[in-house]
C-alpha cells in the first residue's frame, strides 16, 4: 500500500509514528511525506524561535502517543535525567525537538517493521482520483500515485484583515517570535492585533526581551484567554459519555439547551450555583478584571475554576460530542467562539501572572471594539480606530484569525483541486466536510471519499475545537490508522521486526 502524508508537522508526524508502530502486515507500506519546511517535525506550532514561549499544557499532559501518556516525559528523562517536573510548562521548542526525534525514529525504524518512508521537500498543488488511486502533483511538476492520502496541513498564518501587508512597520505573523521581537525598536509603541494565545506569545516575548515602549492588544471582544487550573483536581460526577448518549437517543441530536442542562446538573452535583457559569459569558466584564478574577481563582484552587476546565474538556473535546450537536446550536456556539476559545485554550499560571503584572504596572493595555487600522498620513506608524477612541502605534503585529477558519496558504491550491475534482465539499463552518467517525472527506454526492483523510484545521467545521487539540487529534489519528491497516489486503511480507521507540 502506498500512502501520502501531506504536511510534516505534529499531526503528520503522528500519522507516520502510528503507521510504524501499528503496522503488522500483510504487505509493506510505502509512505511519502510532503513537507515544504526543510526541518519537518515541529510544524508551525512547535518550531524553534523562542525559549520564552511555553507549552500551554504541563509536560506530563502532552504526548504524541495517546496510549503512552508518559512518552514525552520518558524522552525528556533520557535527555535531561529523571528530575523533569511533570507539572512544568516547558518551552514549545523543546516539544518540537521531541517531535523531530519521533520523526527521525519513524523514518529509520520503519523498514524493519515493513514501513518504507521518505520525505519530499515540495508543495502539493493538486489531487485527483482515477482507477481507485489518488494522483498527487507537486510544484516541481512531479506526479505520484497513492492508495491513501492523509491531509495534515497544520494551521494557517494570521489573516491581514486591514490590508497592511507590505508596510515596513507591519509584522504579518509573529512567528518565529525571536526575530519578530528583534525587528521592533525597544521604545516603539506596539499594537498587537488579537487577544488570543498567539497575541499573548507576542506580548510576552517583547516584554521578556526588555521592550520599553507601550504594548497594546486590540480585538473586537477584548477577551484574553482564560487561566489554566493549577494543581487542584476536580472529578466529574456525571458519566458524561453516557449522559450525552442518553440525550442524543432521546432527542436525536444534541441541542444547546441539552448542553446547558448537563453543565448545570454537573455544577449542582458540586453544590455550585449556575450564576458562576453565567459570569463566564458576561460581555461587560473588563479584560483585566476577568484575568485577575481567574488568576486569583486558579491560585486559590477554587472548586468552580477546577471544575470548569473539566467540563470544557467533556463538552468541547469529548469523543463524539460535537458530532451530534445540531446545526442551530453550532451556529450559536460560533457566536460565542471567543469565550469558548478562552476556556478551551487557557494560559498557564506563570504566563497569566506576567500579563496581570504588565497590565497592573501600566505597561500593557487591552482594548476592545477595534474597527479599523490605517497607515498615518502625516508620518510613519498607524492609526487604530476603536468604538470609543482613536490611537496611534509605531508598529503593528498581526495575530488575527477569523472565526471561519481559512484554508492554510500552503495547501490552498490542493484544496481547490479537491473541490474541482469533486473529491470534497466545503463545510459552511470552515474547512472541508468529513465523516466524523473516520475523518474521511465527503464528496458533493454525500458519499465518503474512501482513504482520503483530513485532520486539524481542514476538519475545523466538523470537529471544532477538537481540530486543534493535539491529544484529540492523535486519538483520531490512531483510530484512523488502525482502521486503514485493518482494511489492507496486500500479501504479508517476510520482515524482521525490532522494538521501536524514538531515540533520545
Amino acid at each position: 500500500m502506498r500512502i501520502a502524508i501531506v504536511g510534516g508537522g505534529a499531526t503528520g508526524t503522528s500519522v507516520l509514528d502510528s503507521l510504524v508502530r501499528h503496522h503488522r502486515g500483510p504487505g509493506r507500506l510505502r509512505v511519502t511525506m510532503f513537507e515544504m519546511d526543510e526541518r519537518p517535525g515541529p510544524g508551525r506550532a512547535f518550531a524553534p524561535g523562542s525559549r520564552t514561549a511555553g507549552l500551554n499544557q504541563p509536560a506530563g499532559g502532552i504526548t504524541l502517543r495517546p496510549d503512552e501518556p508518559d512518552h514525552f516525559l520518558d524522552w525528556l528523562a533520557r535527555r535531561a535525567g529523571p528530575a523533569v517536573d511533570p507539572d512544568a510548562f516547558l518551552p514549545r521548542e523543546t516539544f518540537g525537538r521531541y517531535l523531530e526525534s519521533a520523526l527521525r525514529a519513524a523514518l529509520s525504524c520503519g523498514p524493519d517493521r515493513g514501513v518504507h518512508a521518505g520525505l519530499v521537500t515540495d508543495q502539493v498543488m493538486s489531487l485527483d482520483r482515477a482507477g481507485g488511486r489518488f494522483g498527487v502533483r507537486t510544484a516541481t511538476g512531479a506526479r505520484h500515485s497513492f492508495d491513501a492520502v492523509f491531509l495534515c496541513t497544520g494551521s494557517s498564518s494570521p489573516t491581514d484583515v486591514y490590508g497592511l501587508s507590505g508596510h515596513a512597520d507591519f509584522t504579518a505573523d509573529p512567528y518565529p517570535l525571536r526575530p519578530m521581537s528583534q525587528r521592533i525598536p525597544p521604545d516603539a509603541t506596539v499594537a498587537v492585533l488579537g487577544t488570543g494565545l498567539s497575541a499573548v506569545d507576542a506580548v510576552l516575548e517583547l516584554a521578556i526581551r526588555g521592550h520599553r515602549g507601550p504594548l497594546r492588544m486590540y480585538s473586537r471582544s477584548g477577551l484574553l484567554p482564560g487561566v489554566r487550573n493549577h494543581g487542584t483536581k476536580s472529578r466529574l460526577v456525571l458519566d458524561w459519555p453516557r449522559a450525552v448518549q442518553e440525550t442524543i437517543t432521546r432527542h436525536g441530536r444534541l441541542r444547546l439547551r441539552d448542553i446547558y442542562d448537563l453543565v448545570v446538573r454537573e455544577m449542582a452535583a458540586h453544590s455550585l450555583p449556575a450564576s458562576l457559569l453565567h459570569q463566564e459569558f458576561d460581555p461587560h466584564e473588563h479584560a483585566h478584571d476577568r484575568l485577575a478574577r481567574q488568576l486569583g481563582a486558579a491560585r486559590r484552587g477554587d472548586a468552580w475554576h477546577a471544575l470548569r476546565n473539566e467540563i470544557v474538556m467533556a463538552v468541547l473535546e469529548g469523543e463524539g460530542v460535537w458530532d451530534h450537536v445540531d446545526t442551530v446550536t453550532r451556529r450559536v456556539l460560533r457566536r460565542w467562539h471567543t469565550v469558548l476559545l478562552s476556556a478551551c485554550a487557557p494560559l498557564p499560571l506563570p504566563s497569566a501572572g506576567t500579563l496581570d503584572s504588565l497590565i497592573a504596572r501600566g505597561r500593557l493595555s487591552v482594548e476592545a471594539g477595534i474597527q479599523d487600522i490605517t497607515p498615518r498620513r502625516d508620518g510613519p506608524g498607524f492609526v487604530i480606530h476603536t468604538r470609543t477612541s482613536r490611537q496611534t502605534a509605531d508598529h503593528v503585529v498581526n495575530t488575527i484569525r477569523p472565526h471561519t477558519v481559512p484554508t492554510p496558504d500552503r495547501v490552498a491550491a490542493a484544496v481547490a483541486s479537491l473541490l474541482t475534482n469533486r473529491l470534497a465539499v466545503a463545510d459552511p463552518l470552515g474547512g472541508l466536510r468529513i465523516a466524523p467517525d473516520t475523518n474521511e472527506l465527503i464528496a458533493p454526492s454525500g458519499e465518503v471519499t474512501r482513504h482520503l483523510y483530513a485532520f486539524g484545521q481542514l476538519a475545523f467545521g466538523e470537529c471544532y475545537f477538537a481540530s486543534s487539540s493535539l491529544h484529540v487529534i492523535t486519538r483520531r489519528v490512531e483510530h484512523t490508522v488502525a482502521r486503514l491497516l485493518a482494511e489492507s489486503s496486500a500479501p504479508r511480507p517476510t520482515v524482521t521486526r525490532r522494538p521501536y521507540a524514538p531515540s533520545a
